[in-house]
C-alpha cells in the first residue's frame, strides 16, 4: 500500500487496510510513531509510556487499536485476532488476523475513533474487495464512522 508508506509520517493520518493474505483476511494499521506516542501517553500516562520497554508499549498499542476499532461485516461484529506489532522510530504497523471474515460480503460498517486526539485527524480505511479497493475517510465530521456497501466476489 504505497499511500500508507507515503503518508505514514503524518500524525494526523492513520491508515487501516483490510485485505486477504496468504492465510485469510487481515487488518493492517499504518501510522506515525508521533501519533502512537501522543495517544498512548494520554491513555496510560506519559511517564509510564516513556519508561516502558518496547514489549509493554507494543502490548498497550495493540490493546488500544483493538479497543478503538469496530468492524461489522453484514451485521456481524468481527473479532480481531492476535496482534503483530512493529514499532519504528518514525512509523509503526499493527496487524491483526480477521479469523471470522466471510468469503463474500456486502456491507462493511466501521467505527474507528482511535488517535483522534490529534487536531484534524483522519482515519483512512481501505477494503480490498473482489471488485477493487473501496476507501472510507473517517473524521470528526462523521464521528469516525462509515458504511461501505459492495459485493465481494
Amino acid at each position: 500500500m504505497c499511500m500508507a508508506q507515503a503518508f505514514a509520517h503524518n500524525s494526523s493520518l492513520t491508515f487501516y487496510s483490510i485485505k486477504p493474505e496468504d492465510h485469510g483476511w487481515a487488518l493492517t494499521v499504518n501510522l506515525a510513531q508521533a501519533s502512537v506516542d501522543s495517544s498512548l501517553s494520554r491513555e496510560v500516562g506519559e511517564t509510564r509510556w516513556q519508561s516502558a520497554d518496547g514489549e509493554k508499549q507494543s502490548e498497550w498499542l495493540a490493546r488500544y487499536v483493538a479497543e478503538t476499532t469496530t468492524l461489522t461485516i453484514d451485521g456481524h461484529r468481527q473479532e480481531l485476532g492476535e496482534p503483530d506489532v512493529h514499532m519504528g522510530s518514525h512509523e509503526t504497523q499493527v496487524r491483526f488476523a480477521l479469523p471470522d471474515w466471510p468469503e463474500s460480503s456486502h456491507q462493511l460498517e466501521v467505527y474507528i475513533p482511535g488517535f483522534s486526539n490529534h487536531p484534524n485527524h483522519h482515519n483512512v480505511v481501505y477494503w480490498s474487495t473482489g471488485r477493487g479497493t473501496v476507501k472510507a475517510v473517517l473524521s470528526e465530521r462523521n464521528d469516525y464512522r462509515a458504511v461501505v456497501n459492495t459485493t465481494m466476489e
